[in-house]
């Protein structure tokens, strides 16, 4: 549930206007139904589905932190001239981003295992 909070209130108030803002809000809940979708088909349990869920919420959250002022231009780009070569993510934001997710899909798939 905090991830996901701190994942709205990061990548929210990235966004430049309202239509955009709802669409970014929609992103737990999708993630939310594939991952109901991926524990059904894969028969995991609930403590599993939660810590890859979370992992992935804040991995997206860290790997898109100090990138900011970067983000919010591109979405403002969007916006305002549509879907461009030139609006596409820098090299250091996307490296960041996979490396981040990662990390922290590595360490939920470890922490998942781990008996309580």
């Amino acid at each position: 549930m905090i991830s996901v909070v701190a994942f709205l209130a990061f990548c929210v108030t990235l966004m430049p206007n309202r239509r955009y803002k709802i669409q970014v809000s929609y992103a737990p809940v999708g993630g939310a139904m594939v991952a109901l979708v991926a524990g059904f088909v894969k028969h995991m349990d609930t403590h599993t589905l939660l810590a890859l869920y979370s992992s992935v919420m804040l991995g997206i959250l860290l790997g898109l932190l100090g990138n900011r002022r970067e983000m919010k231009e591109k979405a403002r780009d969007v916006a305002i001239h549509g879907n461009r070569p030139e609006n596409r993510a820098s090299r250091r934001i996307m490296v960041q981003l996979l490396t981040t997710l990662t990390a922290t899909g590595a360490l939920a798939a470890w922490l998942s295992t781990a008996k309580p």
